[in-house]
């Protein structure tokens, strides 16, 4: 394999990680739309707290950074957390 080659491989997995998010933040809408409905807190602390010790748990195994993971899924939070306020 040659550089060029890596890199249009590079590309098309980043094209799927934007893929899956646009699919997750659609997730992320209804789960906004029911809490609203149900008048149920935007923030779950407990499953927060849980979901990143699981993360952090599995970025082990795949001897992935913990910095990483936690920048990566603390921005994921965020939007989640713009686009649950704004789906109601």
């Amino acid at each position: 394999m040659n550089i060029k080659n890596l890199r249009s491989e590079i590309d098309r997995i980043d094209n799927k990680i934007l893929k899956l998010l646009k699919y997750r933040f659609q997730k992320v809408a209804d789960i906004g739309r029911i809490k609203h409905e149900s008048k149920t807190n935007l923030i779950d602390m407990k499953r927060w707290d849980s979901l990143m010790d699981e993360k952090i748990m599995i970025a082990k195994e795949l001897n992935i950074s913990k910095t990483l993971v936690e920048r990566i899924w603390n921005l994921i939070h965020e939007e989640s957390l713009r686009i649950e306020k704004n789906n109601k």
